[in-house]
Parts: structure tokens; sequence; C-alpha cells
């Protein structure tokens, strides 16, 4: 069984909101370096999806710890559509040998895999409720009290 409650925040999270909870800060919580690099293993398309993930948030919010979950993610973009093909070819419902009408497997591909995109996709940050969650430090506007910019 898992732990209960809230997943917790992160520390850099948690300093840029100001620490609204007061609680003790945890410093020596891992921070992950290198950029996520695409493996070679994935098939064309999701490649494609890994790349598009990756292009889709500022640099540096995704690094090489989070490669296998972008991985993970295109992988099931790449099987639904796979399965897609296939209900749309075949159909959701086909009659069988015995002459028993049957459920087309790749609709319960199809099914698994939306729930694993929404389940990695809000992990990653790729809902727009999930994004919320993400503050990215803007650049600082240049002080033009001197009138010298405009």
């Amino acid at each position: 069984m898992g732990k209960r409650g809230r997943k917790p925040k992160p520390t850099q999270l948690k300093l840029i909101e100001g620490n609204p909870g007061k609680r003790p800060l945890n410093t020596s919580e891992p921070v992950p370096k290198g950029e996520p690099v695409c493996p070679a293993f994935l098939g064309p398309r999701a490649k494609e999806v890994f790349q598009r993930v990756v292009d889709s948030m500022p640099a540096g919010v995704y690094t090489g710890a989070d490669e296998f979950l972008i991985s993970s993610y295109a992988i099931a973009v790449e099987s639904l559509e796979e399965a897609l093909r296939d209900i749309y070819a075949r159909g959701q419902r086909f009659v069988d040998k015995n002459m028993q009408e049957r459920r087309n497997p790749s609709c319960m591909i199809r099914d698994k895999q939306i729930g694993l995109i929404n389940q990695i996709g809000s992990s990653l940050g790729l809902s727009p409720t999930s994004r919320l969650a993400i503050q990215i430090p803007r650049k600082p506007v240049e002080d033009d009290s001197d009138g010298l910019l405009g």
C-alpha cells in the first residue's frame, strides 16, 4: 500500500511559493542533472512524441531523471494510435470463428493507454490543471525609471 495523503511538493517549489506551510524544508533533496535524451529503443512515432513533450516545456523543467517517464508517455501514445488504427479498420466488435460477437481486444488496449497517458501526462505537467503547480521564475523586468528604454 502506498503513502496516504497528498504527494509532497518539491523543496524548490516550496521555496518559490515562500514555504506557505512554514514546515522545515528538506535540505538534502536530490537535484537531478542533465537534459533528457531520447532513447534509441523508441519507435519513430514515439521519438516524435518524446521530442514534442520535451520541446513543449521551458528548458530545465525536465532533466535526465525524467527520460524514462517521458519515454513511457511516448510509448503509451504510440500504442494508443496503433490500437485506434485497428479499431477503425475492424470496428469495436467482431464475430469470432464460433459466430460469437466479441469486443475487439484493441478496445482494451485503447482504454488502458488513455489511462496511462492521463496519469503519466499529469506527472509531467502536460494537463492544464497539473501545469498550474509548475512555477517557473520569470526574468526580472528591466527598471526603466530613468526613461532611457522608451
